[in-house]
């Protein structure tokens, strides 16, 4: 088991290369994010478990999509799925790639990660 890492609000986060879907989000302008070094882009994606490949350009705008409202690709859902991790270990790929497109995120990679990307999004851990 990963150790617990805070992040930079001093919240503990569980180290994972899998989208967390975020309690707070960054308050940057687009002009913030136009304007950030490439090492802060960085360390900013993967706090929240996005990825950190493609050039500064790339990051800039994917950066700018999850976390800007609203001409983004991301929209920060009213209501998540009330699917267990059961379901998602059988949900068919289809079914998967329109429950990641209907809450506007990424649907490239193979099944397993589709898998472990929904259930990082949209699973809480359980706290018995």
């Amino acid at each position: 088991m990963e150790s617990p890492k805070k992040n930079s609000s001093g919240v503990g986060v569980s180290v994972s290369s899998f989208f967390q879907m975020p309690l707070h989000y960054p308050r940057y302008t687009e002009k913030d994010y136009q304007d950030m070094p490439e090492w802060k882009l960085d360390g900013l994606l993967k706090e929240y478990g996005l990825p950190t490949h493609g050039d500064l350009t790339y990051k800039r705008q994917f950066a700018m999509g999850a976390f800007l409202w609203p001409n983004n690709f991301f929209q920060m859902p009213l209501h998540y799925p009330r699917y267990t991790e059961k379901d998602y270990q059988d949900m068919p790929e289809w079914k998967l790639d329109g429950l990641l497109k209907e809450y506007g995120l990424p649907t490239h990679g193979d099944l397993t990660y589709k898998r472990q990307f929904a259930m990082g999004a949209f699973l809480w851990p359980n706290k018995s």
